[in-house]
């Protein structure tokens, strides 16, 4: 029997135009925040058990386990509130460790993330080498990416454009 594509899965779960991946970046982490997590999918075919959870972006090695067999765990939603920017994680059989952040997989991209039209995110988890990323799915809701804030990124270009507009008129004066 076929298994179902990502793509399936999130059409029969949200419906098509629904959701949306984040495709300029690899490297996903979270706010901090209250979040709820809930295992959508977990490939039963697969050899591997997967426990899942969340680590802090600060010290990747300190992880928090939410699932520890996702399988037997479908449907179920955890509450967790981390105090600093954190990501998820998965661990496959083998004993390696595949984060949200690629750059921590050796630049390997374990995860396909996307965002949902209702909020949170859907995080497709990549356990072997066929890239389907439906080996665990979760859900997070109460979730942001880390990206930087309007204030943080305007104060350097209002500086530059207020030089170049000093600089300009000075030399209109000449």
């Amino acid at each position: 029997m076929a298994e179902d594509t990502l793509v399936t899965i999130l059409n029969s779960k949200y419906g098509a135009g629904n959701y949306h991946e984040v495709t300029d970046t690899n490297e996903y982490e979270f706010q901090p925040g209250a979040y709820v997590v809930t295992a959508l999918i977990v490939d039963t075919q697969a050899a591997n058990v997967n426990p899942t959870g969340w680590y802090d972006s600060s010290d990747p090695d300190s992880k928090n386990l939410l699932f520890p067999t996702p399988d037997g765990s479908i449907g179920v939603s955890k509450s967790f509130n981390p105090g600093g920017k954190f990501g998820m994680y998965i661990e496959p059989s083998d004993g390696t460790t595949y984060y949200s952040k690629a750059s921590l997989n050796g630049g390997v991209k374990r995860v396909r993330l996307f965002t949902l039209d209702t909020g949170g995110y859907v995080l497709g988890f990549e356990d072997s080498t066929d890239n389907d990323y439906q080996d665990v799915v979760l859900e997070l809701k109460g979730a942001s990416l880390n990206v930087p804030e309007f204030p943080t990124i305007a104060a350097p270009i209002a500086a530059i454009l207020g030089l170049v507009f000093i600089f300009g008129r000075k030399k209109e004066g000449l």
